[in-house]
């Protein structure tokens, strides 16, 4: 992992947690996830209609309740999240704040005493048109790309950092994708540039997960370096004890 040189800043330690092969989990994985999750994610779950979906979405909330445990050795219950007018949801009375995301097999977390914002995608083609929205700057370098795989890397880059970004200020996409700019440098870091400077500032980095996919971590305080735990599904439903909601 990337780290900053800080130099009198606050410091924060955000720790992300990740899950692989989410989308592909056994039926008793998935019963006890099921049964462990709140009501309201069991009838989201109902709705969806491709089954790796489903699993990442059990996988999802299992993640965010086991975050927030190891911090603060309390279980919540899905139940108890609270979500502002954007849809980002949060813990009532609580610093702690959490983000997830999820792609393909990948589900992840990010969890941090300030605001956070946590993207990942799988590297797919994708159309051109997609960056129509990008900033001039950001066009630009997709501009210098020499090939399809070239351009898929660097367009994936910058989505998985304005995604962060946008779910950091907890904004949605009422935030305009033009309105600031993400551009990557060497290794993982990253330059923040705000068009409108009502948007707040916020400290960005690329993560590497796994080749083939791009993510990204924002973050409202400098931090030294994050604290990654990579932990599978049956894993996950050891640590939490899930076995008893049987």
């Amino acid at each position: 992992m990337c780290k900053d040189k800080i130099t009198g800043a606050p410091e924060s330690t955000p720790q992300i947690f990740a899950v692989p092969c989410a989308n592909n989990i056994n039926e008793n994985c998935f019963s006890a996830l099921y049964q462990f999750c709140s009501s309201e994610r069991r009838q989201k779950v109902k709705s969806f209609q491709f089954r790796e979906d489903a699993c990442r979405s059990l996988t999802g909330e299992a993640l965010i309740r086991y975050a927030i445990f190891a911090n603060t050795q309390i279980m919540e219950n899905g139940s108890s999240f609270i979500t502002n007018s954007y849809g980002k949801p949060s813990l009532p009375n609580s610093s702690l704040q959490f983000n997830i995301s999820h792609s393909g097999k990948w589900v992840v977390c990010a969890i941090d005493r300030f605001d956070i914002g946590i993207d990942i995608e799988k590297n797919r083609n994708v159309s051109q048109d997609l960056s129509s929205n990008f900033s001039p700057e950001e066009k630009e370098l997709l501009s210098e790309c020499t090939c399809e795989k070239h351009f898929t890397e660097v367009f994936f880059r910058i989505w998985t950092l304005k995604e962060s970004y946008i779910k950091s200020i907890g904004e949605g996409f009422s935030c305009p994708f033009d309105s600031f700019a993400c551009i990557p440098g060497k290794e993982c870091t990253v330059e923040l540039k705000r068009y409108n400077q009502d948007l707040p500032t916020r400290h960005l980095k690329t993560l590497s997960v796994e080749q083939g996919y791009s993510s990204a971590v924002c973050t409202t305080e400098k931090f030294k370096q994050i604290a990654v735990t990579i932990i599978s599904v049956s894993d996950l439903i050891g640590k939490l004890g899930i076995g008893i909601y049987l």
